[in-house]
């Protein structure tokens, strides 16, 4: 949901410009990406609205650090981690973002398996994960 005076307090808090805060963002789009590679042609289909459930839910989570940590992003494993658990639920559990904090043992193993997969991936493209 849009927030005028919240989206103030960002620009003022990251003190970088709208355009450089949307380009800093708009560069984890390819660490999405890569992370929904395994599920994209998976006979279990898109269980709601990609957009809203994940990347703008990514965005509020980024905003808040941003807000709570003095303009500052979080640590680029955290960001991953952020993004694994927003796509593994939205493909597990039709689409809800919120990951109980008792987190099922299918969720988990979802979730080890996805890191298994996307770093096999980086692997093949000749990465070093």
């Amino acid at each position: 949901m849009l927030n005028k005076e919240r989206g103030t307090r960002l620009l003022e808090i990251w003190g970088n410009g709208c355009i450089e805060l949307i380009s800093t963002l708009c560069d984890f789009i390819p660490d999405i990406w890569k992370q929904v590679q395994p599920y994209w042609y998976g006979p279990q289909g898109f269980p709601g609205v990609f957009e809203y459930e994940v990347v703008s839910i990514l965005g509020e989570q980024l905003g808040t650090y941003l807000l709570e940590n003095d303009g500052d992003l979080p640590p680029n494993t955290d960001i991953q981690q952020m993004i694994t658990e927003l796509v593994v639920t939205f493909f597990s559990q039709g689409g809800s973002h919120e990951i109980p904090s008792d987190q099922t043992p299918q969720t988990h193993r979802l979730i080890n398996l996805h890191d298994r997969f996307t770093e096999r991936l980086t692997q093949l493209e000749g990465g070093h994960s």
